[in-house]
């Protein structure tokens, strides 16, 4: 989220390459989802950084900013205060050197039992696994999209659930 030239990650010849950046007022959008209610950003995705790290750092004060409570830009739990006072812990996780790696399930499931001892409870999300046609059953065995590793989405709901999550 933001505005002004960015950087590419995109070669010249590239036919396989998105990169995604959307306007300031997408921030605001994504609040009005439930004006009363609390709304959260997983920013641990592929799509974090591509407008470089700058415009990574741009979409989360745009959604802070915005009110949108922001996780997945390290591997603490971001706290939520829920409607009856009580505080929450939310994970994101995606298949990243960058952020909470999804594939190294004893790191989720260290980071998620961490998280657990500090909140009564934990919800984590995660950005994983095959995409298109060919991948519309989860499977247990690592996922794979564009020759790329994408996790195992069963593994790691486990390595979660095992560390103590919630959700």
């Amino acid at each position: 989220i933001g505005q002004g030239p960015t950087p590419t990650k995109c070669g010249p010849r590239s036919t396989n390459c998105f990169a995604f950046r959307a306007p300031p007022a997408s921030a605001r959008a994504l609040r009005a989802l439930h004006r009363s209610g609390t709304v959260i950003g997983n920013v641990a995705n592929n799509h974090a950084r591509d407008a470089g790290s700058p415009g990574r750092d741009s979409t989360i004060a745009a959604l802070r900013r915005a009110g949108v409570v922001v996780t997945g830009a390290d591997t603490l739990a971001t706290p939520v205060r829920t409607a009856a006072g009580d505080t929450i812990g939310v994970l994101g996780f995606y298949t990243s050197d960058s952020t909470p790696d999804a594939r190294d399930t004893a790191a989720v499931r260290r980071l998620v039992a961490r998280a657990s001892e500090r909140y009564r409870a934990v919800i984590v999300t995660m950005h994983l696994g095959a995409e298109g046609r060919d991948a519309q059953r989860t499977i247990d065995a690592p996922e794979r999209f564009l020759g790329v590793d994408r996790g195992n989405p069963v593994a790691f709901a486990d390595a979660a659930v095992r560390g103590g999550a919630s959700l």
